[in-house]
């Protein structure tokens, strides 16, 4: 028996040799003695065998890997990025023809400042409402999506929905007491405040059950449906802009509950007996499970629009409001977080990239330290893509830049460049998540946070209102150091946190 002959035997009869020790156990086993190793293939003992056998057994494996790779990988890594980018850029598209909109037609939102205080108020509260229940609502869904049980899904993503609801609704009545005790508004605006509220939080958790289906268009198309509704409002009726806006949000809510019911209803496999007898797993054990992902949800969004909250607070006492938010602060922050969604797109892109490329590496290769280096090396190879994607990002919107006010111009600069370390920290935060750590993610969330509302607020009180964007960009550049400072941790400990995943 020459040494080929004894290999292919060997990978007969193991065509995936897990070490070298399995290797030597099967060449004994094919009668193959040391003394045999020794004098017909020239290795001291069956075990040296067993390495050369498994050395020859992964090459062998690697370039059969590489012929398949050409265009195939090519197209399957398109597609991937293409779906990874089109969920999140479903959110920044409806945000670009806003900014469009609002750049070509200034006066088409014209509101009073109460109504737009309350207004503004009431978005930023919906969406740091139903971020928690967002979270859940995707974890949930997906992991039974998974498991091809998508009425299973729908049950418990309509239960954390409904307590969603329930949550938002004590939670508006209490702002609406709170806010009436303080004399922020009148009441007349603090009740409509708290119905937008109400239902752009259930819009939210409805887009959230989309996403688990990967339906990205239909968000878009809600969207788009809600903002053709506004328009033909505005131009065939006497309603005026605010009741407007209230009917076309009230109308993209239903056509958002719609899409996502049926959605699920209607997804294969739904009808098959298994699925419909299902009973619910254990909540309280779930809730356990799920609360990490809740607080990172409510935590990330308090950090996206605490400069915003900041900068509302700070509004002269002589315009006799106690909260609203500056035109030109809001113009110059909506600039900067287009650039936000569209880098949060690409940065769901490249967790997934990175993820994939570390679970492969880790199949293909048992150098532990090869391992450390080649993930070190592609992390910092994808956060140089990203801050080149800024750079052009940037230098694309120079020419909105050079047509703004000063003062807008100044907090465009700041908000854009603060949102750019957000996605920094973003792309870290989702690496921990995606390695079962959404409590550190919470935890460095929460410091960020702190930083970011204190230094704005600071900021905006003693200096200017537009000075508020600082918080933002310290609140950014503390949550992309500390994040660094956790990866740099996974990724020296790969092979733990790799099983953890």
């Amino acid at each position: 028996m020459t040494l080929n002959e004894l290999t292919e035997a060997v990978l007969t009869i193991s065509p995936q040799l897990l070490d070298s020790r399995e290797a030597a156990t099967i060449v004994e086993s094919c009668g193959v003695t040391d003394r045999i190793a020794a004098s017909d293939f020239g290795f001291p003992d069956t075990f040296a065998v067993g390495e050369h056998i498994l050395r020859h057994s992964r090459a062998r494996a690697t370039v059969a890997a590489r012929k398949e790779m050409p265009k195939a990988s090519f197209l399957r890594e398109a597609g991937i990025a293409a779906h990874k980018f089109s969920l999140s850029f479903a959110y920044a598209l409806p945000w670009t023809l806003l900014l469009v909109v609002e750049y070509w037609r200034p006066n088409l939102l014209q509101l009073s400042p109460e109504w737009g205080g309350v207004l503004s108020l009431s978005v930023i509260a919906s969406l740091i409402g139903a971020g928690g229940f967002g979270q859940m609502i995707s974890r949930i869904g997906y992991f039974y999506i998974g498991m091809k049980e998508p009425t299973l899904a729908l049950r418990l993503c309509l239960l954390f929905a409904k307590w969603g609801a329930l949550a938002c609704c004590l939670l508006g009545s209490m702002g609406f007491l709170l806010a009436y005790h303080f004399r922020l508004f009148t009441p007349r605006y603090l009740a409509w405040g708290s119905v937008n509220f109400l239902m752009l939080s259930m819009l939210w958790m409805f887009c959230a059950m989309l996403s688990v289906l990967g339906r990205r268009w239909n968000i878009l198309l809600i969207f788009i449906l809600g903002g053709a509704v506004f328009a033909v409002l505005q131009a065939e009726s006497r309603l005026g802009t605010v009741p407007s806006i209230f009917i076309a949000n009230a109308s993209a809510l239903g056509i958002g509950a719609a899409s996502a019911v049926l959605g699920f209803r209607f997804w294969p496999g739904t009808s098959s007996p298994r699925t419909s007898s299902a009973a619910l797993p254990r909540l309280p054990l779930v809730l356990l499970m799920l609360m990490p992902y809740f607080l990172y949800g409510v935590a990330y969004f308090s950090f996206l629009f605490a400069d915003r909250v900041a900068a509302g607070s700070a509004i002269p006492w002589a315009s006799g409001l106690s909260f609203g938010i500056d035109s030109q602060y809001k113009k110059g922050m909506d600039v900067g977080l287009f650039i936000f969604l569209v880098l949060a797109a690409v940065v769901e892109y490249m967790v997934d990239h990175f993820m994939r490329y570390w679970f492969r590496l880790a199949e293909e290769e048992h150098d532990t330290e090869r391992i450390r280096y080649r993930l070190t090396r592609r992390y910092r190879l994808l956060l140089i893509v990203l801050c080149l994607l800024f750079a052009l990002l940037a230098s694309g919107l120079w020419l909105a830049y050079s047509r703004l006010e000063p003062a807008v111009r100044v907090t465009a600069v700041l908000g854009s460049v603060g949102y750019f370390f957000v996605a920094l920290g973003l792309f870290n935060l989702i690496v921990l998540s995606s390695v079962n750590q959404p409590e550190r993610a919470v935890g460095l969330v929460g410091v960020a946070l702190v930083a970011n509302f204190l230094t704005g607020y600071v900021l905006s009180h003693l200096i200017g209102v537009q000075f508020a964007a600082i918080g933002l960009l310290v609140g950014g550049f503390v949550l992309f150091v500390v994040s660094s400072r956790t990866i740099r941790v996974v990724l020296q400990q790969s092979a733990f946190f790799y099983a953890l995943a």
